[in-house]
Parts: structure tokens; C-alpha cells; sequence
């Protein structure tokens, strides 16, 4: 995005026979220290997701990094895919990204 401070993603989600389609906001937040995004999704849906990065792992919690909803998922060498898994209490996902 324009001033180098957020990074713009558009998604595309497909889970069975639900599409969802949305784009998110990521940038530093300064006040936590941590990376933090803002989704907006098709249906009005607003979520808040907080992100990690280290080496290859890529960790997502929704909300805070005391939720006990997390993605954790390792990038292919070339950055092209990360596959991982989404796990919350009572179930999970996994998850395979790709980079368009």
C-alpha cells in the first residue's frame, strides 16, 4: 500500500461448499509490539488476527497471542506455499496458502 506501512491481501477462501471472500490490512502495531491485521469479509464479517514470523513458521492467533485459536503453518523453500493447520478448542483445519 502506498507509504509502505500496511500490507494488502486479497482472499479468496474456500472451506467444502463455503466461499468467502474478503481483503485484509496487515501492519506494526506499534502499541503492542506485534504485527496485527484487520479482515473484512463478504458477509460484513470484521476479524483481528495477530502474526509471528520465525524463519519458515509462520504462527496466526485470532485476537491476541493468548487466544487458544492458532494457525501454524511452514513456508516451501521458495515462499510460494505455506501449509499448516488451524487448531481452536473442539477442532482445527488444515490449511494449504498459495501466493498468486
Amino acid at each position: 500500500m502506498a507509504g509502505g506501512c500496511w500490507l494488502v491481501q486479497h482472499v479468496d477462501l474456500r472451506h467444502g461448499d463455503e466461499h468467502d471472500r474478503g481483503a485484509e490490512c496487515t501492519g506494526w502495531d506499534e502499541s503492542s509490539g506485534e504485527l496485527r491485521s484487520h479482515s473484512f469479509g463478504s458477509r460484513g464479517e470484521l476479524l483481528e488476527y495477530t502474526y509471528r514470523i520465525e524463519g519458515d513458521l509462520l504462527t496466526t492467533w485470532f485476537g491476541g497471542t493468548d487466544s487458544p485459536a492458532r494457525f501454524e503453518g511452514r513456508s516451501s523453500a521458495d515462499g510460494t506455499v505455506n501449509e499448516g493447520a488451524w487448531q481452536w478448542p473442539g477442532g482445527g483445519c488444515a490449511s494449504t496458502m498459495t501466493r498468486c
